[in-house]
């Protein structure tokens, strides 16, 4: 007699974990959000939402995507000296940077303040954010360090320690205490912590020498500055309605736009971990010039992309309104009309927070800075336009929703022409089919519901409507013997007699 049991491959093992690490950060951030959101009220959350923003621009100038090639570069070095070498050359580089961004902060305060927060009175926050970046270096250097040494587990803690207990922590401690620059501050001094771990990483790996450092270094930068405008343009893609928001309307339109990028973020984030431990993989298949895997796994991941994405963008829609009140309180019910025109674009960015360090891994070259600019381009222009004519802050949520959507489209045909992906493998009418019976069911369930029970219950009701649809579309995707249902199938359950 046969009997099925889980056992998950090393590889899968790893994914899943981090998925998990991921999916534990994505609550602790959703519940600093909502102590925030309700402590500090809508301007002053406004003002600490852009702040992030501003964190999230600056971050790709401090670390010149070096995390990126950290990853990759110790993925395919095996001796201590090399892989010490790399870690100490991007301390080296790092730091320089960090000063040099300090410095001219601390000359151009007040006008850099008042450019950012649209007027006087935020300079305390303004101070507060290179408190951030310097632990944030610090930390990312460790992080990526561990991931590239497939050190999963060391990196997982690190996630969970600095970025998802320590900001709870912070969120509760600070009370009602309506001041933005507590909680960045507070956040940024825990980042330092991440200096522990890294001596140690430091002390087992050892000195690698002058010459070791200076080839590191060199391999880091010409790897890393040509993807620098790639996560500046993927990061100001992400700010740009929330950084423009104020202008066309009032501080608190920063906040309630930052809400929708958070959520559009929190929803990938159960399978981001996908992208980091793979990169390692693909740039070792892509070495060795494995043109048929390629295509066949990345086939598999890009239908998985646009399944996953189009129930996620349906039920985001359906459930919007009450989310948001449920969780941040009915100040911020007026960030649901913002909500759900982003929600449209969450399947390409889905696909592109997937897909980009698959493309890294596949190509040295910065095809990603490639494919961001011109989003990001679309993205301001589309926003500007819309938002001049009357539509204000919604006209800068169509533009984001554009800007997205043109990156996705770029990224899945950066790999047709690359691996020979077939778009006819992705079972695209049956995703559209499935998921519009799913919408209207999710639907028809809240319309008939709505008004006789409270928020909270018509949610439960909703999740395990959500889930039952969710279950049933998986079945009849593994019915259809849908490839990246039958991988996970394959990996995760195996047959014992």
């Amino acid at each position: 007699m046969s009997q099925v049991r889980i056992k998950l491959s090393p590889f899968v093992a790893k994914i899943a974990q981090t998925g998990l690490a991921m999916g534990a950060n994505l609550v602790a951030t959703m519940v600093v959000i909502r102590l925030l959101a309700r402590e500090l009220g809508p301007d002053e959350f406004g003002a600490y939402a852009l702040a992030r923003r501003i964190i999230a621009n600056m971050g790709p100038l401090l670390l010149l995507s070096l995390d990126i090639g950290l990853r990759r570069f110790l993925a395919v070095v095996s001796d201590r000296k090399s892989r010490a070498g790399y870690v100490v050359a991007a301390l080296a580089i790092i730091g320089p940077m960090f000063a040099t961004l300090l410095i001219v902060g601390i000359i151009f305060e007040r006008a850099l303040s008042d450019l950012v927060f649209g007027g006087p009175g935020h300079y305390n926050l303004y101070r507060s954010l290179f408190i951030f970046l310097g632990g944030y270096a610090i930390a990312m250097v460790v992080y990526a360090s561990y991931l590239g040494l497939e050190q999963v587990g060391r990196a997982n803690a690190l996630l969970l320690m600095l970025f998802s207990c320590a900001p709870v922590a912070v969120a509760l401690a600070i009370g009602e205490r309506r001041d933005a620059a507590l909680p960045v501050r507070l956040m940024g001094a825990a980042l330092y912590f991440a200096g522990l771990p890294l001596m140690v990483l430091l002390s087992r790996l050892g000195w690698p020498g002058v010459r070791s450092v200076q080839n590191a270094a060199g391999q880091l930068l010409r790897f890393g500055v040509p993807r620098v405008p790639a996560a500046l343009a993927f990061a100001c893609l992400l700010s740009v309605g929330p950084v423009l928001a104020p202008h066309f309307g009032a501080l608190k339109d920063a906040g309630f736009f930052a809400v929708s990028i958070y959520v559009l973020r929190a929803l990938q984030t159960g399978v981001d971990g996908f992208g980091l431990v793979v990169l390692p993989k693909i740039a070792q298949a892509a070495a060795a010039n494995d043109t048929e895997f390629l295509r066949s796994k990345l086939e598999a991941v890009v239908a998985m992309i646009l399944h996953l994405g189009l129930f996620a963008t349906a039920a985001l829609w359906i459930w919007a309104p009450d989310a948001l009140i449920l969780w941040l309180g009915p100040a911020y019910a007026e960030a649901t009309s913002t909500l759900r025109i982003v929600a449209i674009s969450f399947t390409p960015f889905l696909g592109y927070t997937m897909l980009y360090s698959i493309i890294d891994g596949l190509d040295e070259r910065a095809i990603n800075t490639r494919h961001l600019l011109p989003a990001l381009a679309t993205a301001t222009l589309v926003g500007l336009s819309l938002g001049w004519s009357r539509l204000g802050v919604l006209g800068l949520a169509v533009g984001t929703t554009a800007g997205l959507a043109l990156l996705g489209l770029l990224s899945v045909g950066y790999l047709i022409r690359r691996v020979g992906l077939n778009l006819r493998r992705l079972d695209i009418t049956t995703a559209l089919v499935l998921n519009g019976a799913a919408g209207a069911l999710a639907s028809a369930l809240r319309a008939s519901i709505t008004n006789h029970v409270r928020v909270g219950p018509l949610l439960v009701l909703g999740v395990v409507a959500e889930l039952a649809l969710f279950a049933t579309y998986v079945y009849v995707l593994y019915r259809r013997r849908t490839p990246w249902v039958q991988e996970i199938k394959r990996r995760v359950f195996a047959e014992a007699t």
